[in-house]
């Protein structure tokens, strides 16, 4: 990038955030790539050491309030085009080559590739990371299609397409404790989550149109599929994506609220969590 910064600029979203009994602006994601970028400043958000008034603001604005915080930051230009992690197999808070200016800043990274302690060959798999691991994959099948080893490992390759296990859910609900920030690394992208009470929900930020009444949704079950909720963490039938127009006609449909668990793919969430 020749040190010069590409020009993006951020919405704000203004929410109530109830640990705080005030409203907060958290930043939105407006185009692919900068996922990482906006997952660090909202995360200062909700920790309280940043807060910003509501308006528009520059890829260098964004980048000089983060560095308000910590003034030896450097690189952070180049979050705009994306941020590649190296997730380990061994526990959800594990990472090969963990970003340096998280730990400069505080911030916790997690990820739900964890592979279950009863999987026959946990000992094996545990010891791997995520690029360690596809490398391993081509290695077998160039040598042997047909090896027992290799045959040992494909059903984990294929549990790593969703990126995720349930057990790995369960390790950062376990791991995270009240009030704790962290960012949540799934299928290149990040998010910000946070642990109210018993319950781990993560920060809406694409750029649906569910505004107050959908601000979080719940960390993704082994199908992909989230609940959502309002800017009380209560549960709400409402979508990031959805249009007012299609909330309006959805009055005359019979919801279950205990229920409201949809699948967020791509084509409706600029996420990309699905």
């Amino acid at each position: 990038m020749n040190g010069k910064i590409q020009f993006v600029a951020f919405y704000t979203k203004t929410i109530y955030f109830p640990p705080f009994k005030r409203k907060i602006n958290i930043l939105m994601q407006q185009v692919d790539g900068p996922c990482l970028l906006i997952a660090i400043f909202n995360a200062l958000v909700l920790k309280g050491k940043i807060s910003v008034e509501s308006g528009l603001y520059p890829t260098s604005s964004v980048i000089d309030i983060i560095q308000s915080v910590n003034p030896n930051l450097y690189m952070l230009q180049d979050l705009i085009n994306g941020y590649y992690v190296n997730p380990s197999f061994t526990s959800c808070n594990e990472f090969t080559d963990y970003p340096k200016f998280l730990d400069d800043l505080d911030i916790k990274m997690v990820h739900a590739i964890v592979p279950p302690k009863d999987l026959s060959n946990y000992s094996t798999i545990s010891k791997y990371d995520y690029d360690t691991f596809q490398f391993k994959i081509v290695e077998l099948e160039s040598e042997d299609p047909n090896s027992s080893e290799l045959k040992s490992l494909l059903p984990w390759n294929s549990r790593l397409k969703k990126q995720l296990t349930s057990t790995g859910i369960e390790s950062i609900e376990s791991l995270m404790k009240h009030g704790d920030v962290r960012i949540f690394f799934r299928k290149q992208h990040f998010a910000c989550i946070y642990k109210y009470f018993d319950d781990v929900y993560s920060l809406i930020t694409c750029k649906g149109k569910g505004l107050s009444s959908c601000c979080w949704h719940s960390l993704p079950n082994e199908n992909g599929e989230f609940k959502y909720y309002d800017e009380n963490f209560n549960l709400t039938i409402r979508k990031p994506w959805t249009e007012k127009s299609a909330a309006k006609s959805s009055k005359n449909r019979t919801h279950d609220k205990n229920n409201s668990t949809s699948n967020a793919n791509a084509e409706q969430n600029d996420c990309n969590i699905s």
